[in-house]
């Protein structure tokens, strides 16, 4: 369905003005209840003449405007019950140039915060300078469980590598005081020089429970021993999609600081992980606690016509018999 930002505005202004005037006739007439009746009943029937679904649709393109999100979709609940208050289950950010709005949220509309769900950040220029303070104070404004999606988009954009990197992104985010309320932490494309560079990211989210990336890379090495925090968050879910490259050192490091990342684990997924690195992925899950619940490790090997220049899957890949799951 696909509807007009007039519509959207038109409709909800009549249903707005003639509630108010319901509300103005209700204050002159309360001495003839029979019109007062009348008016209303006329006012509902107006406004339940649109469909449930109609009223979602005109809520959703609101999503980006939030002072109009949230007094259109109040409106609407006055007539249609079912209607969601909120479009904020899910924050999609694209730009940090535009999404004053949205992280303008906890001072606007702090009411609204936990209604939040879902965080998606898909570059990682929202920690630099210029607009990492904003960033900050609205994943800390967080404060009922929310999935964090960090995205680096250094090899999809045209930024500079300076901008990009975590190395220069890590401070920022580090900085402050622990984000308590992420509980699932979602990475995708990251690009780590060592593995402390991942760790430290966890560590900064001691409530965090559930862990997932995607199109992982190798890295260069481990780093000296990691001085762990007083509160250390404890990963029961794990899914590591590995695109077919070889990451080495990441398994190493998870059995390093097993006490972290393995000794808690409830399932374990490893995705297109190169055959090469297999002994390696078994090795670490068998460091899993006995009670582990899943185990999945899916290994695929690509035909030599399939590998493109980003290594993406072909449409002649070949699932070799080394995919393994395992539900206790």
């Amino acid at each position: 369905m696909c509807i007009s930002y007039s519509s959207c505005v038109h409709i909800h202004l009549e249903m707005s003005r003639r509630c108010l005037c319901t509300t103005l006739w209700r204050k002159k007439t309360r001495k003839y209840g029979e019109k007062l009746h009348k008016t209303k009943t006329d006012v509902l029937l107006f406004a339940t003449m649109y469909p449930q679904e109609l009223i979602d649709e005109i809520v959703d393109y609101l999503h980006d405007w939030p002072s109009a999100l949230k007094a259109c979709s109040l409106v609407s609940r006055k007539f249609y019950p079912r209607t969601r208050v909120h479009l904020f289950r899910r924050v999609n950010c694209d730009n940090p140039q535009s999404e004053g709005p949205i992280f303008d949220i906890a001072r606007d509309s702090p009411e609204l915060l936990q209604c939040v769900k879902h965080v998606e950040l898909r570059c990682l220029n929202f920690f630099l300078p210029e607009h990492q303070t904003a960033t900050v104070d609205f994943l800390h404004s967080l404060t009922f469980p929310v999935t964090l999606s960090l995205w680096d988009d250094s090899a999809l954009a045209s930024y500079s590598e300076e901008e990009c990197e975590w190395r220069h992104i890590l401070p920022a985010f580090l900085s402050s005081a622990p984000y308590g309320a992420v509980a699932r932490l979602e990475l995708c494309y990251p690009r780590w020089n060592t593995f402390l560079e991942f760790h430290q990211i966890i560590f900064s989210l001691p409530n965090v429970t559930e862990l997932y990336i995607s199109d992982l890379r190798e890295m260069d090495t481990i780093n000296d021993p990691f001085v762990p925090a007083s509160l250390a968050p404890r990963i029961k879910k794990m899914h590591v999609d590995v695109d077919w490259d070889i990451v080495l050192i990441f398994w190493e490091g998870l059995r390093s600081y097993r006490s972290v990342y393995l000794d808690h684990l409830e399932e374990f997924h490893v995705i297109n992980p190169s055959l090469e690195e297999l002994s390696s992925v078994v090795q670490t899950a068998n460091l899993a606690p006995k009670d582990l619940k899943v185990l999945e490790i899916d290994c695929h090997q690509l035909t030599p016509n399939s590998l493109g220049p980003h290594r993406r899957r072909g449409s002649a890949s070949v699932a070799l018999p080394s995919s393994l799951e395992y539900h206790r």
